[in-house]
């Protein structure tokens, strides 16, 4: 049978390409974007979950938008507008998808940073809509370059990750979220904020999210998956009631809702102090992570590479100094290491001069390792 169109546009995930068609006991991956396997807060589901087996309503068919008692209290917890809607989705990949294909056709024309998130990349590529890549700069997106494509009036919607950005770790300054407010206004044009790694701050102060500065053209996601466990498949999307209101009717297309028993535990679950003290261990051992990494490469790779200081989040971004991405990860994989070439992230110039490292879900003993067989190949490669 002959694939859509939209199929065809797809391209496949390196990431996953590369992890299956190795042994994954056998690797040390700092390839993916997975959360610290031993922190994944399994003690924390059990007195709830325990609770599930007296409320036989829970495992019925449940509203489309999501859990009330759940969409309340990020209402509250979120300090959202009276007028602005939240629906439950399951994941932020969903979310992604759904705003994709409620909002985007082939005659559409967007923008996304420049290196991307793979998985927004993809989705977008199913509508085969066209996608503009902005630059990235040490503050944020290039602003003068946004701009100018916004002044041509043809672009419907910026997709971005403004807080420890997926590849790159990077953090939009403060000015640059005023400025990229300004700018949506001022054209009309919509941004969608992906904001799955907020909550894992290890440096810094917070800064405002683009939802606050620009709520009436912000189409916000927010992910349960690095902060609780990818596997309980939940996130939540909110901004303009209308939107939301289309957005659900695809929703009810796609899976009717989004699994009704963990949406049930979350109130109660993310109010409990336990749920603080999870996440002040997270940003601990993430922070600890990045350090160990960072210093490792500092001390071993010294100036052959080169790196912006991440505050939060998952990821290095490596510059190296020459084009030997590509076949410095082949050389890696060979010995047992797991990168990812940054030329994989790009909408435009595929420069081979990028490795994305993740540090969040390796062991001390791991990390070390790595950085020791990145050495090596460096030197093989060279």
């Amino acid at each position: 049978m002959d694939t859509s169109d939209g199929w065809n546009n797809l391209q496949p995930s390196y990431i996953r390409e590369i992890l299956s068609s190795t042994q994954a006991d056998q690797l040390i991956s700092l390839a993916g974007g997975l959360p610290a396997t031993d922190l994944l807060p399994t003690e924390l589901f059990a007195p709830y979950l325990n609770r599930l087996c007296g409320q036989p309503e829970l495992f019925q068919y449940g509203e489309s938008e999501g859990y009330s008692l759940l969409r309340q209290h990020l209402h509250q917890q979120y300090n959202l507008a009276l007028q602005a809607k939240i629906l439950i989705t399951s994941g932020s990949q969903q979310g992604l998808d759904l705003i994709a294909r409620t909002f985007l056709d082939h005659n559409s024309e967007i923008a996304m940073e420049s290196p991307c998130y793979l998985g927004a990349l993809q989705v977008f590529q199913l509508t085969g809509c066209k996608i503009h890549g902005i630059r990235q700069l040490a503050e944020g997106p290039d602003i003068e370059q946004l701009e100018r494509l916004f002044r041509g009036g043809r672009i419907k919607l910026f997709y971005a990750v403004p807080d420890f950005h997926n590849p790159t770790g990077l953090c939009w300054s403060a000015e640059s979220r005023y400025q990229i407010a300004k700018l949506c206004r001022q054209y009309g044009v919509t941004l969608i904020e992906d904001a799955p790694y907020r909550e894992l701050r290890f440096a810094g102060k917070q800064l405002p999210m683009m939802a606050e500065l620009c709520p009436e053209l912000t189409l916000t996601l927010r992910s349960f998956s690095k902060t609780l466990s990818p596997g309980i498949r939940l996130a939540c999307l909110y901004g303009p009631a209308l939107w939301i209101d289309q957005i659900c009717r695809l929703k009810q297309a796609a899976d009717l809702h989004s699994a009704l028993p963990f949406q049930a535990i979350l109130p109660e679950l993310l109010d409990s102090e336990a749920y603080k003290h999870h996440l002040s261990k997270l940003r601990q051992r993430y922070a600890s992570n990045y350090n160990l990494l960072s210093t490792e490469i500092s001390n071993k790779l010294g100036n052959r590479v080169q790196y912006q200081a991440a505050c939060g989040g998952m990821f290095l971004w490596l510059k190296l100094k020459s084009e030997i991405a590509t076949p410095l990860t082949k050389h890696a994989l060979s010995h047992g290491l797991a990168v990812v070439p940054g030329q994989h992230f790009m909408l435009t110039a595929k420069d081979d001069r990028y490795l994305r490292l993740n540090f969040s879900h390796s062991t001390d003993k791991q990390l070390i390792q790595a950085v020791n067989i990145l050495e090596h190949c460096f030197e093989s490669v060279n």
